[in-house]
């Protein structure tokens, strides 16, 4: 689960009815909120842009599920890292 910031800010957005059943869809198959799966997604956006240098806090905090997925990028990440 992601905490919500406390700075939060409420915002209306329009999307398609096809992408608004997706997410509700997305959200209750995984366990999630729905605001979790577009916090989520911002958060994986903005690293896409703007990389941290160490993913596997990222990943083991869980805001970015997924990005350490592959165990050989992995490893070769923590080698370069440590090096």
């Amino acid at each position: 689960m992601v905490a919500m910031a406390k700075d939060a800010e409420k915002l209306t957005v329009r999307v398609s009815r096809e992408n608004l059943a997706f997410i509700v869809a997305y959200a209750r198959e995984h366990g999630v909120t729905f605001d979790e799966v577009i916090t989520r997604s911002l958060v994986q956006f903005r690293y896409s842009q703007d990389p941290c240098d160490d993913l596997t806090a990222a990943e083991i905090s869980g805001v970015l599920k997924g990005v350490v997925s592959d165990r050989k990028a992995y490893f070769e990440h923590m080698d370069k890292k440590h090096r």
